[in-house]
C-alpha cells in the first residue's frame, strides 16, 4: 500500500512540474517558477517521510496495536531517487536563470561568456533527455559533463567579475556593481566570491578615510 502511495506521489509531482505539458516543455518554462514547483516535490517527500516516522513512533507507544514494520527503502527508495533527479534539475535551472539574467543586464564584455553558455546548454538540449525520467542514467552522465563545463565557464566569469572591480575607482560604484551581481548570481561558489568583495571594498573605504584624515591634519593649521 505504501509503495502505491509513493508511486502516486511521484506521478502527482511530475504533473505539478509539467503543468499539463509534455516533458520537453520544461526548457521553455520560467526557470524561477519551475524551480519553485521542483522544490515543492522535495518538500512533499520530506513531509511524507516525517509523518510516516512520527506515526511509527506513536504506534510504538501502543504495543498491542499494529506496528509499522516495513522496509523504508522499499517505501521511500523511489521517491528519494526521484528527488535526487529533482535536485539536479534545480541546480541546472538555477544556472540557466543566472546566465539568462546576466545576458539581460548587458555588462560590457559579457557577451562571449553568455554565448559560451548558450552553446553548452544547446548541446545538452539536443540530447533530448526526458528530464523527469529518473531511471535514465544517460542524463546523469551528461549532467556531470554539463557541470564540468559550467564550472570552467564560471571560472572565466569569476575573472570577468574581478576585472570589473579592478577597473572601478569609486567605492560607491563598486557597491552598486556588487549589488547588481548579487541580485543575479545564484550559485553558491559565485555568491561566496561576491561576499569576499565586501571586505575588499570596505578595506579600501577605510584607506580612503585615512587619507582624508591625513590630508585634514596636514592642512588644518593652514587651510
Amino acid at each position: 500500500l505504501f509503495a502505491k502511495i509513493t508511486n502516486q506521489m511521484i506521478t502527482n509531482c511530475k504533473e505539478c512540474v509539467l503543468e499539463g505539458d509534455e516533458s520537453d516543455s520544461l526548457w521553455r518554462k520560467d526557470p524561477l517558477a519551475l524551480i519553485k514547483n521542483l522544490e515543492s516535490c522535495i518538500q512533499l517527500n520530506s513531509a511524507y517521510q516525517e509523518q510516516y516516522r512520527a506515526t511509527k513512533e506513536t504506534l510504538l507507544t501502543l504495543p498491542k496495536g499494529k506496528q509499522f514494520d516495513f522496509s523504508e527503502t522499499l517505501i521511500f527508495g523511489r521517491f528519494d531517487l526521484f528527488c535526487r533527479r529533482v535536485y539536479k534539475l534545480i541546480d541546472m535551472f538555477q544556472t540557466i536563470h543566472q546566465f539568462t539574467s546576466l545576458s539581460q543586464h548587458r555588462f560590457d564584455g559579457m557577451e562571449p561568456l553568455v554565448k559560451s553558455f548558450r552553446s553548452i546548454l544547446e548541446e545538452f538540449q539536443i540530447k533530448r533527455h526526458d528530464l523527469l525520467d529518473f531511471h535514465n542514467n544517460r542524463f546523469d552522465r551528461d549532467y556531470v559533463e554539463f557541470n564540468v563545463r559550467i564550472s570552467d565557464l564560471e571560472s572565466n566569469l569569476r575573472q570577468f567579475i574581478n576585472q570589473s572591480f579592478e577597473s572601478i575607482a569609486s567605492i560607491e560604484s563598486s557597491l552598486k556593481l556588487l549589488n547588481k551581481f548579487q541580485s543575479i548570481l545564484q550559485r553558491e561558489n559565485l555568491r561566496d566570491d561576491l561576499e569576499s568583495k565586501f571586505a575588499v571594498i570596505f578595506h579600501n573605504y577605510g584607506l580612503e578615510l585615512n587619507q582624508v584624515q591625513d590630508q585634514y591634519e596636514k592642512c588644518k593649521a593652514a587651510p
